[in-house]
């Protein structure tokens, strides 16, 4: 059976510009006249003004042929279309279709997947493609994503690199006139607008820019929880995953690696903050393979680790170079508290320690041998501790709900309740909750009268009737004692 999927998560995580998207959703484009990047100094450049941009009008059949790449069986929406097919089968249909100047893609969801139906319009308006949007549409956004990247090929544009110029004047508030934002009173996008004229004029504006804080806005430091993210920034690409013990780092940049891929790589390591980073800012301080305890910096030429990490073909146009961060994580539990019945066993976990030494605080509640297999014996609370080679103690504590519990004849038990037995018969009394580690403890008050004749391993009680009279019988499970009588006639 095909595993379900959530329909509105899984289309983000397949949409190949969503990042960029979303990073002009939060900057939003400025009004104003000039593009302004960051130079090597941190000062702001002056690149040009809308005024000086020449953008002439749009061709007659612009939509059509947009259209045409937008259905080509290479193209992000027919993989879309086809992977949607192979996650939802029948339930969630695609198609699109043109009227005129205005580009209709659909969805048609049913069962627990009706939230994707839909109809989205995008229009031509002068000369941009328009994507309008009502109540921050996400699943209209997202589309808008596959038309881009069909007006980038129309365009004859490598859809990676012009899919990275938005994310990057997005990002870093850089005036653009071939990408516009408009916005309600609230800041809301309402409308979004791609100039689909000619090949946008990118190389000055993405010769400056590079990864840093405002890109990785949303980008926290790594902990001991796994994480893992990717997107593409102007002429860079990124991709992180891993724990602040052991992670690895990748950026790509588009060509050749230059001083943009070294400032991104620092950048990116800073907010990150993978243990030993202190000493990868210090002291790395050009684009070169290194080693040391704490980092590997590689770069990065097998097919495999691309495909795996980064993305299928991502080395098409892209170089990549990468670090690796490693340092050893300390001894830790799995779990830090366990609950178990009287007897019954669990094991504590120690992960990345060796442990020399287990101990229990206490002895009557709960024990734990040699390898950390914790047994219950009666009800209460323990404490146990591993001690680490490294010196490292770890506790954890063991919470035991029950007591054992004892059926005599049957019957269940009732302190000093007297049990009958004839001569020369077995009277049972039956152990629920004895710890294998733990023998029974035996007395009888008149051996002539009632003996025990079990093993002190048995979970089953054996006393059998010897002579008329009565005994009193004490049976002791896991350190808890149960009396009774047993008369015999």
């Amino acid at each position: 059976m095909m595993k379900k999927k959530n329909f509105r998560k899984n289309l983000m995580k397949k949409a190949v510009s969503a990042a960029c998207i979303s990073a002009l959703l939060v900057a939003g484009i400025p009004s104003g006249t000039a593009f302004a990047a960051d130079d090597a100094s941190g000062a702001q450049t002056v690149i040009s003004t809308q005024e000086d941009l020449t953008m002439p009008h749009v061709a007659e059949d612009c939509m059509q042929k947009i259209f045409e790449y937008l259905i080509k069986e290479d193209s992000a929406w027919s993989k879309e279309k086809k992977e949607a097919k192979e996650w939802y089968g029948e339930q969630v249909k695609y198609s699109e279709s043109i009227n005129g100047n205005i580009i209709t893609l659909s969805a048609e969801g049913t069962g627990d997947f009706a939230e994707a139906t839909g109809s989205w319009n995008y229009s031509l308006e002068g000369d941009y493609l328009t994507c309008s949007i009502t109540n921050n549409d996400f699943i209209g956004i997202m589309y808008f994503d596959y038309l881009m990247q069909a007006a980038f090929d129309y365009l004859g544009m490598d859809s990676d690199l012009a899919a990275g110029y938005i994310n990057a004047t997005g990002a870093k508030n850089i005036e653009n006139k071939y990408y516009i934002v408009d916005e309600d009173a609230s800041g809301t996008p309402t409308k979004l607008s791609i100039y689909v004229g000619e090949a946008y004029q990118m190389d000055e504006v993405l010769s400056t820019v590079y990864i840093d804080k405002a890109v990785l806005t949303d980008v926290t430091a790594f902990d001991e929880d796994q994480k893992m993210s990717s997107s593409r920034f102007g002429k860079l690409r990124w991709y992180f995953s891993g724990t602040k013990y052991s992670a690895d780092i990748y950026i790509g940049e588009h060509d050749a690696l230059t001083e943009l891929a070294y400032k991104s790589l620092m950048e990116t390591v800073k907010v990150l903050q993978p243990l030993g980073y202190e000493d990868f800012v210090a002291n790395y301080k050009e684009l070169s393979e290194a080693s040391t305890e704490t980092y590997q910096v590689s770069y990065v030429t097998d097919q495999t680790e691309l495909s795996e990490t980064v993305g299928e073909s991502a080395d098409t146009h892209y170089k990549y170079i990468k670090v690796h961060f490693e340092t050893p994580e300390p001894p830790s539990l799995f779990s830090d508290s366990i609950s178990i019945k009287a007897g019954e066993s669990d094991w504590i976990s120690v992960m990345n320690g060796e442990v020399t030494k287990w101990t229990s605080s206490n002895k009557k509640v709960a024990t734990v041998d040699s390898n950390g297999q914790v047994t219950g014996l009666k009800k209460g609370t323990a404490t146990i501790t591993a001690t680490c080679s490294d010196g490292t103690k770890l506790t954890c504590k063991v919470t035991v709900t029950t007591n054992p519990t004892i059926k005599i004849g049957g019957k269940a038990y009732k302190k000093n309740q007297t049990y009958t037995v004839k001569k020369g018969k077995t009277l049972k009394a039956v152990i629920t909750g004895k710890a294998d580690s733990v023998n029974n403890a035996y007395t009888t008050s008149k051996k002539k009268v009632a003996k025990i004749t079990s093993k002190k391993t048995d979970t089953t009680v054996k006393i059998k009737g010897v002579k008329k009279g009565t005994s009193k019988i004490t049976v002791k499970v896991n350190g808890v004692s149960f009396t009774f009588k047993v008369k015999v006639k």
